[in-house]
């Protein structure tokens, strides 16, 4: 799968990615949508929203400490 994502040409490389691919994709649109709902006066939402793209599902997870590590999320609060 690599092989098809970064592909070395003769004068560099190509990075082939689709929209999506990438967690800034993600967290665009997610933050896009928080802040729309935010100007909504619709707080649960946009806590919702901003939460998981400021902290993906699976880092969340971390911060309440998981057998996989607990360090990934020392520290971090989400204030409002």
């Amino acid at each position: 799968m690599a092989e098809k994502i970064l592909v070395t040409k003769q004068d560099g490389y190509q990075f082939n990615v689709q929209h999506g691919d990438l967690d800034v994709h993600e967290f665009e649109r997610l933050a896009s949508a928080g802040n729309k709902a935010l100007g909504q006066r619709d707080d649960r939402l946009a806590e919702r929203l901003l939460t998981e793209g400021l902290w993906p599902r699976a880092e969340r997870h971390d911060l309440h400490g998981s057998a996989s590590g607990t360090e990934a999320g020392a520290g971090r609060t989400c204030h409002r």
